[in-house]
């Protein structure tokens, strides 16, 4: 290999892009109570990833969508389609059962006791 070549593979290797990755849309299934609507459904993940040791995650329930980061473990954003914060809200994020004896979910409990329930 010549000198250009490893050094150009070792800027790639050392730059933040090689630190990243964003895994596309999917739709999960999801548990959820929304202000006097609690149900089970679909939801869409619009993105996750991680860039430079923070994750994060873009998820979408009854047309709203919402930003979570371990950057801010406790905050979780209500966001539009461009990423602007529409809102903040205090949450809890944990990995349990959302139901009793149900599968382990990725849940995400608002002070107000709104919750979703992200099934992987």
């Amino acid at each position: 290999m010549h000198i250009h070549h490893s050094l150009l593979l070792i800027g790639i290797l050392s730059s933040t892009a090689a630190l990243a990755y964003d895994n596309g849309p999917q739709v999960i299934d999801c548990d959820y109570r929304l202000g006097k609507e609690e149900s089970t459904g679909q939801c869409l993940i619009a993105g996750s990833g991680t860039n430079q040791g923070i994750s994060w995650l873009v998820f979408e329930v009854k047309n709203k969508r919402f930003r979570y980061t371990s950057a801010h473990e406790n905050l979780i954003e209500q966001v539009d389609k461009s990423g602007e914060t529409l809102a903040k809200y205090a949450v809890s994020n944990s990995e349990a059962p959302c139901r009793p004896g149900g599968k382990t979910a990725d849940i995400y409990k608002f002070q107000n006791g709104n919750y979703v329930c992200l099934y992987w």
